[in-house]
């Protein structure tokens, strides 16, 4: 849910702006595209900075979704409580966005912005069709058995809701139309907090797999790297610094390899468990056989390193090329793990 109200900004305690942040830095480690609701843009620029918004809109990285409806649940006077999905006037909305941004930026930084919110927006379902089948849907998570036990929900009815029960429901419809557009657009996974991974989990009758986002965060603290996002935080790595390990070669086919059918944790798993020394004396052996040929024959040294390349271009990929070649070359040095704590200065 969006977090502002009228001309009052977003705020965020420090837990949550490195929560946020990781979870940014990840997917665009995991993703091709980011889709946010155009509701959770000023959250978004808050926790990641203006000018690093607009630079992955304009990179189309992050899609803003155009959607201005608005859940309540409303009393009536006969004390029952109704849902209802109205609209919010799309013009209004967005002056109110420009208006805030007025407030708090240079219109040299927001003025981009301001020609996304009028003119590249991705267009929502006007007619409300989707939210229509989230709202179907959300009527029947409150009618499982097992779900609306674990929930102690009461309800039965989207237009005659309990009160105790208003605040759970707004949740479960949310939720689903999350379910909703990421099926319509496609994604690949979907971020969202504990209780509604286990809310799917009692929904669906099976154990769910481990988020991406899950997996990479174990990936990188297997690796020993810093936490990216209190270096993002504390400004010891910018926005460049990932899109340079983002758009790398071996990122890119670490994206398709995640797209892929092909994709296998447990293979990332079991490349993680080998030792790098082992890697290092074959990487080495390969070297002195060539260097070796090329003491007694220059000729057939230059011609055993071409092959030696080609070979090695040859060999299979793996995401190790991706988290040892490129994330740990990047992230991984001493200056940068020696900044992967807080201090009392660094919290602004």
């Amino acid at each position: 849910m969006d977090r502002w109200d009228g001309n009052t900004f977003p705020e965020f305690i420090l837990p949550e702006r490195l929560y946020f942040i990781k979870n940014i830095i990840n997917s665009l480690l995991l993703h091709d595209k980011i889709y946010i609701r155009i509701t959770s843009l000023e959250e978004f620029i808050e926790v990641f900075g203006i000018e690093a918004t607009s630079l992955l809109i304009s990179k189309d990285i992050l899609k803003i979704l155009d959607g201005w409806s608005s859940p309540k649940i409303m009393a009536f006077e006969d004390q029952n409580f109704s849902f209802w999905n109205t609209q919010i006037p799309s013009d209004s909305a967005r002056l109110n966005i420009i208006s805030r941004l007025s407030n708090r930026y240079r219109i040299s930084q927001y003025s981009y912005l301001y020609h996304v919110l009028y003119h590249e927006l991705l267009e929502e379902d006007a007619s409300g069709y989707l939210d229509s089948i989230a709202l179907d849907n959300t009527l029947e998570d409150i009618n499982i058995p097992v779900l609306k036990a674990h929930l102690n929900l009461k309800t039965e009815d989207l237009f005659n809701i309990c009160d105790d029960d208003a605040f759970t429901i707004m949740r479960l419809f949310i939720l689903e139309r999350t379910l909703v557009w990421s099926r319509e657009f496609r994604m690949n996974e979907i971020g969202m907090e504990g209780n509604a991974k286990y809310w799917l989990t009692l929904k669906s009758g099976r154990e769910l797999d481990q988020s991406l986002m899950g997996n990479i965060d174990q990936v990188l603290k297997s690796k020993a790297l810093p936490d990216l996002s209190i270096l993002y935080y504390k400004g010891a790595i910018t926005l460049q610094d990932i899109l340079e390990v983002r758009e790398n070669v071996h990122g890119v086919k670490f994206r398709e390899w995640i797209a892929g059918n092909d994709y296998d944790w447990r293979e990332l798993q079991n490349i993680l468990i080998a030792k790098k020394g082992e890697q290092l004396i074959t990487k080495w052996l390969r070297f002195g056989a060539v260097t070796g040929l090329g003491l007694w024959n220059p000729y057939v040294g230059i011609a055993a390193g071409i092959i030696d390349q080609v070979v090695g271009a040859l060999t299979k990929w793996t995401p190790e090329l991706y988290f040892d070649g490129v994330l740990s070359n990047k992230f991984g040095s001493k200056r940068l793990r020696s900044l992967n704590t807080l201090d009392d200065h660094d919290i602004k």
